[in-house]
């Protein structure tokens, strides 16, 4: 995944080392919350087991869009 995100970014002119693979996986992770999505539907897309882990994933701008149980 890294190697295709890296040529695409080279593409476009951007400096490719500010991107891989883990940028698309956060940003698509990031773009569920903000379309509304649940940790756990999201989890089931990305396999992964924990919401801790998967908080990793999602940038701060949608973290504020989680509901909470409080």
């Amino acid at each position: 995944m890294t190697l295709v995100v890296k040529n695409a970014i080279g593409k476009v002119g951007e400096n490719v080392a500010e991107f891989s693979g883990h940028s698309m996986r956060a940003g698509s992770c990031t773009q569920a919350v903000i379309a509304g999505m649940q940790l756990f539907q999201i989890g089931e897309q990305t396999g992964h087991i924990s919401d801790a882990r998967l908080a990793r994933y999602i940038r701060p701008v949608a973290k504020w869009k989680i509901p909470s149980l409080l």
